[in-house]
């Protein structure tokens, strides 16, 4: 009855952690671009601002995926439905 929204929260965890190791690896090759280029300053702000911006978007998704997939149990225990995803 539920089982096709278990399908769009897996979707969004995997697009989560793909879009996160992206913005990840984005800010530390453009830093080291940045700073070879010797544009130090904005070098060092992509360099740690890119992946400590997306890490704390990752704990943002993930907390607001573990919600919904807190509620989705609840819905299912109400309505006697198998939790095992």
């Amino acid at each position: 009855m539920f089982h096709k929204f278990d399908d769009i929260l897996f979707t969004a965890r995997i697009i989560t952690n793909v879009v996160t190791g992206l913005l990840i690896a984005a800010g530390i090759i453009g830093g080291i671009v940045l700073l070879n280029y010797e544009l130090t300053a904005i070098g060092l702000i992509v360099m740690f601002g890119f992946p400590i911006s997306g890490g704390l978007l990752w704990v943002v998704f993930r907390l607001f995926i573990n919600l919904c997939c807190d509620i989705k149990l609840i819905r299912n225990k109400l309505y006697d439905e198998k939790n095992d995803d």
